[in-house]
């Protein structure tokens, strides 16, 4: 009986530890499932006049300083308002 709780206690402190590390693997995997088809795309469309394909790594480079600009833009758009707003609350 104390074998079997102390187990549970460990077992639980365990996952615990390592639950902040499964999140960040599982938002990974999201992130790798959504723009697996954007960076195919990106990947088998011929470029230039000679008709040249991107390597992957290329591709999903460019796919995440897009996503990355995307989240900039939408964060600049967001804050400046954001921030007149809470001013003008203030006083």
């Amino acid at each position: 009986m104390v074998l079997t709780a102390l187990a549970i206690v460990v077992v639980a402190r365990l996952l615990w530890q390592v639950g902040e590390i499964v999140v960040l693997v599982l938002i990974a995997a999201i992130l790798a499932t959504g723009l697996s088809p954007l960076v195919e795309l990106l990947r088998r469309r011929r470029w230039g006049r000679k008709g040249r394909q991107i390597s992957r790594g290329a591709s999903i480079g460019i796919v995440y300083l897009g996503v990355l600009v995307a989240i900039g833009v939408l964060g600049s758009l967001l804050i400046s308002p954001i921030v007149d707003e809470t001013q003008e609350f203030i006083e």
